[in-house]
């Protein structure tokens, strides 16, 4: 008996279990009130990003593990193609920094679940944190040049303003593939209206 098939819309919407709008919106939210510790605040909502991120990664790991890559690849952004490696998107100053603290949290939670993940399911966890806030980066997906299709001879990477966010590698030794331009991220609930 054949499994029937699931669509990555259906896997993205069962990780609503995990609270994830809520725990946005609680960041969001979050505003320091006369008397209160800026630096407790702070230390609250990168705990808040890292749950978003553990949450995340558990998610990507399974669409790569049991979901062909067409079915979930609209979930990242729009695909701009295999051009050379090069700046694919920009950001000002402050929202550079917040894409890199959000990165900084994805390697975090990587490291505190008790699963493996590697390079894509990373990628993928940091482009959709950053389509949340609307915050514009690229996922690479990309082969080592000379490679030999090994599983080891793949890479992903998120990069923006010409900076590797996630996946830090040398990017002259690998052949894009597959560049993904992450942009706002547009939810069912928005095209309904």
């Amino acid at each position: 008996m054949s499994k029937p098939a699931l669509h990555a819309s259906q896997v993205l919407q069962t990780a609503n279990f995990c609270g994830l709008p809520s725990i946005t919106g609680a960041i969001r939210l979050i505003r320091p009130q006369p008397g209160d510790n800026p630096a407790s605040m702070t230390r609250l909502a990168s705990r808040l990003l890292t749950i978003e991120a553990m949450a995340l990664l558990p998610v990507a790991r399974f669409l790569v593990d049991h979901i062909k890559l067409k079915h979930w690849r609209g979930s990242l952004g729009t695909i701009i193609g295999k051009p050379d490696l090069g700046p694919h998107s920009t950001l000002p100053s402050d929202g550079a920094a917040r894409a890199a603290k959000l990165a900084r949290q994805v390697e975090r939670a990587a490291q505190r679940l008790p699963l493996h993940t590697k390079c894509l399911p990373r990628a993928m966890a940091l482009q959709w944190m950053l389509r949340r806030r609307g915050l514009p980066a690229c996922l690479v997906i990309a082969m080592r040049k000379g490679g030999r299709s090994g599983a080891d001879d793949y890479h992903a990477w998120v990069e923006c303003n010409d900076t590797i966010l996630i996946g830090h590698c040398d990017r002259t030794s690998y052949h894009s593939l597959l560049v993904v331009a992450g942009g706002p991220l547009v939810t069912p609930a928005m095209l309904d209206r």
